[in-house]
């Protein structure tokens, strides 16, 4: 019954929680930096969206909102939790290029990641 209540409380969470996504980018960059390229096979609109709602979590109406996760944050704990984000942002960045069709889409593809992960590791703050 308990393991019910949890549960419960944790989807309840979920689906109260506010959607942070804005794409690919941020603020001035948003142009810049495209969520697809069709001709190599790039398309991390899934990803970006997945790593802005992972940044919020700890925001007002984030999903981990009012948690003590994130009523006592440190900037290493905001660090710790970024960093989180980050790598798990790379990861679903490149299964998404190894789905590719081809040897040339799949090294580009992953190529366009390795920029997109460098950028947010200098670009991004604590989450």
């Amino acid at each position: 019954m308990k393991a019910f209540i949890l549960i419960l409380c944790l989807v309840s969470i979920n689906i109260s929680a506010k959607d942070f996504n804005n794409g690919c980018g941020s603020g001035w960059n948003e142009k810049l930096v495209p969520e697809r390229i069709k001709l190599f096979g790039v398309n991390f609109e899934n990803q970006c969206s997945n790593h802005d709602n992972c940044y919020s979590k700890c925001l007002p109406e984030g999903e981990y909102d009012g948690l003590p996760l994130c009523k006592t944050s440190t900037k290493s704990q905001e660090e710790a939790r970024r960093a989180i984000c980050d790598n798990q942002f790379q990861k679903e960045m490149k299964a998404s290029c190894d789905k590719n069709d081809t040897p040339l889409k799949r090294s580009v593809c992953s190529g366009i990641a390795s920029l997109y992960t460098i950028a947010v590791k200098l670009g991004g703050s604590g989450s």
